[in-house]
């Protein structure tokens, strides 16, 4: 209750104070107008400064390190020219492969009248029959062989059935410079010579065989094809 009287009388107090200064205000003193002069307003710059954009490009240092260009190593040049096969040019054919020469034999040739005789059976000779024999090929007489009468005995054939029964050989004779050739089929046996029909040793010798009666050959085996088998 005391505190409520105490605020009581501090109001009333308060009222009283601001009651007094109001009514003690002293009259305010009207200074003369004074005539502004007015001021020009400048009007703020519409230029945007441009800061100078600079040129100067920052240049990197050089690194210091020398730049190596690494060198290939030259390949010696070989001394060895380098050749090239040149095949010759030809307009004409190859010719064929020539087949290898047989031995020539140096001998002679004599005659036998015997083979001339068409009707001569291959029964009295080495090369009748046998595996190797003219008759086991279906020939019988002198006169059945394919080129009679250029046929007689010959050194190669040794005896009965002899592996060279049926071989071709061809026998050269040279007289005067010219060279004359006949084929003459083994059928016989004959001693290191060749003993062949009359009518063959005068092809040979131009019709000569009775008057030389034996001449020197070359002789030469040749494919039995040349001799008709």
């Amino acid at each position: 209750m005391k505190f409520l009287a105490i605020l009581a009388v501090v109001s009333s107090t308060l009222t009283f104070a601001l009651g007094q200064v109001t009514t003690t205000r002293e009259p305010t003193t009207v200074l003369p107008t004074t005539t502004r002069t007015p001021t020009t307003s400048v009007p703020a710059s519409t230029v945007t400064p441009t800061l100078p954009t600079s040129t100067v490009t920052p240049t990197l240092p050089t690194s210091s390190i020398p730049t190596v260009t690494p060198t290939l190593p030259t390949l010696p040049t070989s001394s060895t020219p380098t050749v090239t096969p040149t095949l010759p040019t030809s307009s004409t054919s190859i010719p064929p492969t020539p087949t290898p020469t047989t031995p020539i034999v140096n001998t002679t040739v004599s005659y036998d009248t015997v083979y001339d005789n068409r009707a001569g059976s291959l029964s009295w000779v080495a090369c009748s029959d046998g595996p190797n024999g003219l008759l086991t090929k279906g020939f019988t007489t002198f006169g059945s062989l394919p080129k009679f009468p250029l046929i007689g005995g010959g050194f190669p054939v040794a005896a009965w059935n002899s592996p060279n029964c049926g071989t071709c050989w061809e026998l050269a004779y040279a007289r005067n410079g010219t060279t004359t050739r006949i084929n003459v089929l083994a059928i016989d046996v004959a001693t290191n010579s060749f003993n062949i029909a009359l009518a063959g040793l005068n092809q040979l010798t131009g019709g000569q065989g009775v008057q030389l009666g034996r001449v020197n050959v070359q002789a030469r085996q040749v494919s039995a094809s040349l001799c008709g088998l």
